[in-house]
């Protein structure tokens, strides 16, 4: 008998970010960036929770008192070990299942989460089942859009074995790097879509963001997925270059 499991996103947020400073509370659309995580996540038809996780650190303070506001779960952990804030996290919420999102993506898909669980949870507990499933390791769709879907004992795995700081950072490192260790699957469409930059790490970032509100509420698109993003960007092209040139660090 299939016992459906406990599904839990995990939004990591800090407010220290070394180029944009505090980018989780910034406003767009009347709403903090990090509101607008929090929310679109909320929208999966699958999930059990919601939790964000961020540094027990005073800077944290304003992202606390958000998740109060929000009546979402919260974690303080860990400022550079980010590892053991999502393993802590998925243990306080005993989560099956674990998607990692991170709080610098305000128009992440709910749809595309949902499309990616439904690939996860067609293995789910046979020999061949996924240990780790993103869209990542073979990017087609935007950054901003990044999903990353792992079991529970992937992580803990992780949470045991990590001793490098760059693995305990990233979180996910050090399992999709140890491919024999875990059965790792990938998401992808059949466009490209990937020098679409749709995350926020700099202030061009920031203000691509508020011209695309602007011409999604002009357009009367309030939840847009992510088809509606690419007709705005496609119809309004001076958006997208206001910060194509900025280079993405990391994979």
């Amino acid at each position: 008998m299939f016992v459906f499991p406990n599904i839990v996103i995990i939004i990591q947020a800090r407010m220290t970010s070394s180029r944009l400073p505090g980018k989780v509370m910034l406003n767009l659309n009347n709403e903090t960036v990090l509101a607008h995580v929090i929310r679109r996540c909320k929208k999966s038809r699958f999930i059990s929770k919601v939790i964000v996780a961020f540094p027990d650190t005073s800077e944290s303070q304003p992202i606390e008192v958000l998740c109060r506001e929000l009546n979402v779960d919260y974690f303080a952990g860990s400022e550079f070990d980010v590892l053991s804030r999502y393993y802590f996290s998925a243990k306080m919420l005993t989560a099956d299942i674990v998607i990692r999102i991170t709080s610098d993506c305000p128009l992440i898909d709910y749809s595309i989460i949902d499309a990616m669980l439904i690939q996860f949870l067609s293995k789910y507990n046979s020999e061949n089942q996924f240990d780790y499933y993103s869209n990542v390791i073979f990017r087609t769709l935007p950054r901003g859009f990044d999903v990353e879907i792992f079991t529970f004992k992937a992580l803990e795995i992780a949470f045991n074995k990590a001793h490098d700081p760059i693995d305990r950072e990233h979180v996910t490192r050090y399992i999709y790097t140890n491919k024999l260790e875990f059965n790792i699957g990938n998401y992808s469409v059949d466009s490209d879509f990937s020098l679409y930059r749709l995350t926020l790490d700099e202030k061009a970032d920031y203000l691509m963001f508020e011209k695309l509100f602007q011409a999604l509420d002009f357009e009367g698109i309030k939840e847009p997925l992510l088809y509606e993003i690419l007709y705005i960007l496609n119809k309004y092209p001076d958006i997208y270059e206001i910060n194509k040139h900025i280079e993405q660090k990391g994979k």
